[in-house]
């Protein structure tokens, strides 16, 4: 800068953002005196020779200030590799990505709560539930997709003599579902102990598994509660209970 103020550069841009770039792209200010170093790349499209300019938007007179560049060279293939994740899960990075030819490039997979990684396809083949997998020298279009299941967990219920559960035996339930078995004691009886995960809990008809995350158990036993028996008496005399208990 050769003049008595600093000066200011707003912006430095190119007319071909696809065949050049500039860095830095301002804002810069340069003291009196100073200087600034700008630095274009040359990004060819297609072989051969390219022309451009770079454009220089500052404070000074003559602003915008034009710069021609020139630049020579072959263009580098590049190959789309897509990367793409059902529900449930997600794909690091995400979507078709541009490699060039000989790079590689890794993708990583992570499942939501609740959820897990089932199967990856890489070009339609199935490698299995791999976490992160990298494509090296990459000399052709790919594509990786990852599949995720929901959880489930399975709840084993049994019942004791004299009365039933339902669900019956066991159920398989959704993580983070709700599942309530039903306790159906026999005619005279009731419910003696509920036990749930091996511990014993208030004896109920009904119990409710809420928000499921894990494999549970359930189990009920019966106690009987005896019978009611009626006496009607006929005609002219009694009945006796005995032994009067």
């Amino acid at each position: 800068n050769t003049g008595t103020s600093s000066l200011t550069v707003f912006s430095a841009t190119t007319d071909s953002v696809t065949e050049y770039s500039v860095s830095p792209s301002g804002p810069v200010t340069i003291p009196v005196s100073g200087s600034e170093k700008f630095y274009v790349t040359f990004h060819p499209s297609s072989n051969g020779t390219k022309t451009g300019n770079v454009r220089f938007a500052h404070d000074g007179l003559g602003s915008p200030g034009t710069v021609g560049v020139t630049g020579e060279g072959n263009a580098v293939d590049t190959f789309i590799v897509s990367g793409t994740a059902s529900p449930g899960g997600t794909i690091t990075p995400d979507g078709p990505q541009k490699v060039p030819n000989g790079g590689s490039i890794t993708f990583d997979f992570a499942a939501d709560v609740c959820y897990h990684l089932d199967s990856v396809l890489v070009d339609g083949a199935n490698l299995g539930p791999i976490l992160t997998y990298t494509f090296t020298n990459v000399t052709e279009p790919h594509a990786i997709i990852g599949f995720f299941s929901k959880d489930k967990f399975k709840i084993t219920s049994v019942a004791g003599l004299n009365g039933t559960i339902t669900p019956a035996d066991s159920a398989i339930v959704d993580c983070g579902t709700d599942q309530q078995f039903v306790i159906t004691p026999d005619a005279y009886y009731n419910v003696d102990t509920l036990f749930v995960d091996g511990i014993p809990v208030d004896s109920t008809t009904s119990y409710t598994f809420k928000n499921v995350t894990t494999v549970h158990t359930i189990y009920a036993t019966f106690k009987f509660v005896g019978y009611t028996l009626t006496v009607n008496v006929v005609g002219n005399g009694t009945v006796v209970k005995n032994p009067d208990l």
